[in-house]
This record gives structure tokens, C-alpha cells and sequence, in this order.
């Protein structure tokens, strides 16, 4: 850990350091990412529910670890919207949608605000930047990429290796050194882009599949079980999928790990019920 740091200058080195370290694919590699990564945003979400510090505090501290040891920018914001939802959600029972869109709008105007008053925005910069101008960006280098070579038949994955094809760098990097001549360079897209580099239109229909069902499940957790620990569980799994693949965030951010969680919790929840009304 002599590389951790809150400098905002070296966040791109901490990135490098901490692939190297931590290898794609690797046991340890999994054991960080899952750890940091899919349980951050539940304890935290814990913590802010049921006004617990300990837990509080230790998503404050682990996304403080994100940062300093991996560079990683987007816990700050999973952190804050984890925040703002959870507390009205303990104060109202519910989250109104509406209010989700009121707070982009204010989001719009504070970022015009800042930029008319100091000429530079931040907020425009580091969320609304990345959220249009980047993966729009990024998409057109995947479409160059997918001109010149075609599908990998997800040869940089575990499936690949299932399915008898040599083991290729990931594709994302590929795409960073193609069209931007920098192996270092990690080209995020969506996991519609990805899939579709991998498979064609075939994973891209599967996968949106499997995004559906997931996305179904915890819709019926959250309003069916009443389980409010799936908020945070799906917040994380929007924010991941924007600009990862699928694997990746099933496996490397461990939200197939969180959800096999919730559904023994909910499992749980309900066996105990049905001794209670039997008893």
C-alpha cells in the first residue's frame, strides 16, 4: 500500500499501480473488488437507514480506500445519491421518482451557475461530461475497432476460455491502445457496446436479457419484500453497467454475489414468517 494517496494528480497512476497489482481474473483481484466495490454502497445504505455510525462511517473509509488506493472517482458520487435516497426513503417510507428528476434539473443549474460565476465547472465536468460527451466518444472508437477486427467471440473473458479460444488482452484496453495509441488507455463503453463486440447482436440480446431479469428481481424485492437494501444494490448496478461489461459487473463488482445475498435474505424473511403464522 506505499502507492495509496488522496492526491488528485496521481489517481491515473493508482489506477495502473492497482491493475498490476490486483490482475484481472485473479483470486485477489475478486476478493478486493467484491469487497470494496459490492458492499460499500450496502453498509453504507445500512448505516444512513438505520442511523447506525459504525456502518456509516465504514463506507465513508472504504470509499476513501477506492480513492486513495484505486483512483476511483464514481464512489463519491454512488456515496452521495446512496445518501440523499436513503435518508428521504427513512423519513417518507418511499422514494418519489419526481424528486429524482428535480435534483438533475438542480444538478443543471448548479453546473451553469458554477461555470458563469468562476468560468469553469466541475460539476459539468466530472458528471455531466462523462456521462454524454465520453462514452459518446467512446462508442465511436468502438465502432472503429469492431470495423477493423469484428467480434472476439469473448475470448478476453472466462466464456472464451470455456469455449476453446486463447486467452486476449481485455477488450476495452485494446480499443485504448487501437485508437488512441496507449495500452494504458481503458476505453469504458457500455455493456451494450461490449457485448456487441464480443458476440454481435447475439450477447447483445442475451445480455439485456439478463439486465432485464435483474433488474425485474430487485424491482420485486424492493416493493414485494419491502427489502430497501436492493436501492443501493441496483444504484450500483446502474452506475456499472454505463461503462462496463456485463461479467465484469456481475463478477468483478460482485453484484451476482449481492443479489444471491438478498434473495437468501428475502428467503429468510419469508420462512420466518410462515413459522410465526403457523406457531
Amino acid at each position: 500500500m506505499s502507492f495509496f494517496s488522496l492526491d488528485f494528480s496521481g489517481q491515473y497512476l493508482r489506477r495502473a499501480i492497482a491493475r498490476d497489482v490486483f490482475s484481472a481474473g485473479s483470486i485477489d483481484g475478486y476478493i478486493a473488488s467484491i469487497g470494496t466495490q459490492a458492499f460499500f454502497p450496502v453498509l453504507f445504505a445500512w448505516g444512513v437507514y438505520k442511523k447506525s455510525n459504525f456502518f456509516f462511517w465504514l463506507g465513508v473509509v472504504n470509499v476513501l480506500i477506492l480513492w486513495g488506493a484505486f483512483g476511483q472517482k464514481y464512489p463519491f458520487v454512488v456515496l452521495f445519491l446512496v445518501y440523499v435516497l436513503m435518508t428521504y426513503f427513512r423519513y417518507y417510507g418511499k422514494v418519489n421518482v419526481s424528486w429524482l428528476l428535480f435534483g438533475a434539473i438542480g444538478l443543471l443549474l448548479a453546473g451553469f451557475l458554477e461555470f458563469e460565476l468562476m468560468g469553469y465547472s466541475y460539476l459539468n465536468d466530472y458528471l455531466i461530461r462523462r456521462a454524454y460527451t465520453v462514452p459518446a466518444t467512446m462508442l465511436g472508437a468502438a465502432e472503429l475497432f469492431y470495423d477493423s477486427y469484428g467480434i472476439n467471440n469473448y475470448s478476453d473473458t472466462a466464456i472464451g476460455l470455456l469455449s476453446g479460444f486463447s486467452k486476449s488482452e481485455s477488450i476495452t484496453f485494446r480499443i485504448g491502445e487501437y485508437i488512441y495509441n496507449n495500452s494504458e488507455t481503458n476505453a469504458n463503453v457500455n455493456f451494450f457496446a461490449v457485448a456487441y463486440l464480443r458476440l454481435g447482436y447475439t450477447a447483445v440480446i442475451i445480455e439485456a436479457f439478463i439486465v432485464a431479469v435483474i433488474v425485474m428481481l430487485l424491482n420485486l424485492l424492493y416493493m414485494k419484500r419491502s427489502m430497501f437494501i436492493a436501492m443501493p444494490v441496483a444504484l450500483l448496478f446502474v452506475t456499472k453497467i454505463v461503462e462496463q461489461s456485463l461479467p465484469t459487473v456481475l463478477l468483478g463488482s460482485g453484484i451476482f454475489f449481492m443479489l444471491l445475498l438478498l434473495m437468501l435474505m428475502a428467503f429468510s424473511r419469508e420462512s420466518k414468517s410462515r413459522t410465526r403464522s403457523i406457531a
